[in-house]
């Protein structure tokens, strides 16, 4: 499940419950059914109408199968749910009420396991307009690049998409650290020059950073490190008395070493 849906679940979830109560239902099988079974089986539950509310699909190992999850801001008898539900094929019915700030809890749920059942959504909106999932728009930077790296760098036949983005990640930080080494080379030019040149002023990096820098890293914080970073660049023409003294004698870890 990528976050644009689990976002927009949660979306949909704060439409949904606002403020208040809501209460959580989990409706269980007594047979092991597959999902294309279990959506036929809801789908016969709500035929006929059905308290507005988001349903999630869950997948429980070890046996268990499948279960459904499903959020109402409507308070359901549960002596009249039980019958349609049995007549629809569930078992045990279970209910929890929590505060409406805590519904967005079942989005949880989604980031569990992929569904490999080709038409069958793992989670949808029942009787009321939810937030699309075309509509959540998501800017990670970090992304961007590795998005970079995989039309730079396309992976070999056969790779399904998690291996491609994996292998994507391996190069991207073995590009980072290859350009950094070389930045003091005569005529070298990095394959990403505009990312490389964000990656070198990132105070955050810790690819390619000095042994001061690493040295308040280990021994104070990241942030004291990157302050520290942005002393320097700002005050490059002068110098900083307020600028933490950091001792080169001392020993960095291994795992730090840069």
């Amino acid at each position: 499940m990528n976050q644009r849906s689990k976002w927009a679940c949660n979306f949909s979830l704060r439409i949904l419950v606002k403020e208040g109560w809501a209460y959580l239902w989990t409706l269980t099988t007594p047979d092991g059914v597959d999902l294309k079974e279990l959506s036929r089986r809801w789908r016969k539950l709500i035929c006929n109408g059905f308290t507005p509310c988001v349903r999630v699909f869950e997948w429980h190992p070890g046996g268990h199968g499948y279960h459904i999850h499903f959020v109402t801001a409507l308070r359901i008898d549960v002596e009249t749910l039980r019958p349609k539900a049995e007549a629809a094929g569930f078992g045990r019915i279970h209910v929890r009420r929590l505060p409406g700030k805590k519904a967005t809890y079942v989005a949880k749920y989604l980031t569990k396991y992929r569904s490999n059942s080709p038409g069958v959504r793992l989670w949808a909106c029942v009787g009321f307009q939810g937030v699309k999932i075309k509509d959540v728009i998501i800017e990670n930077e970090e992304w961007e690049e590795i998005k970079m790296v995989m039309k730079q760098y396309p992976a070999p036949a056969g790779y399904d998409f998690y291996a491609k983005r994996d292998q994507a990640v391996k190069r991207h930080q073995w590009l980072l650290w290859e350009a950094l080494k070389k930045d003091d080379e005569p005529n070298f030019k990095p394959t990403f020059p505009a990312l490389f040149r964000r990656w070198k002023e990132n105070p955050y990096c810790t690819i390619g950073k000095s042994a001061a820098w690493w040295a308040i890293a280990t021994t104070q914080s990241m942030g004291a490190a990157a302050h520290l970073v942005e002393k320097g660049r700002h005050n490059a023409t002068q110098s900083d008395k307020s600028q933490p003294s950091v001792d080169s004698t001392l020993p960095l870890p291994l795992e730090y070493a840069p």
